[in-house]
């Protein structure tokens, strides 16, 4: 039907032409924003799956400490210290 007829005033098509570029660019920046902060929340995504595994990688450790600790204490450890220390002494020397 109708169709859309360019202004005749040459300023008018210039500010025509430059909202029309601006409409464009705007577009573009934010296509760019949207995958910027899909990757910033995979980036968040990771950090937090990190800090998990190293949760769980200090609660290992500390279980494991616990466990030594524990046999260092026991009796039997105690006992044999002079054993042992003999051992060292002549796998020294």
């Amino acid at each position: 039907m109708a169709e859309q007829k360019r202004p005749k005033n040459p300023r008018l098509q210039k500010l025509t032409k430059q909202v029309n570029e601006l409409s464009l660019a705007n577009e573009k920046l934010r296509t760019e924003r949207d995958m910027l902060l899909k990757l910033l929340n995979e980036k968040r995504e990771e950090a937090t799956q990190k800090d998990r595994m190293i949760i769980m990688m200090r609660n290992e450790a500390e279980r494991a400490r616990a466990e030594v600790k524990s046999y260092s204490n026991s009796t039997s450890w105690r006992i044999t210290a002079p054993v042992r220390a003999i051992i060292r002494f002549f796998k020294r020397g």
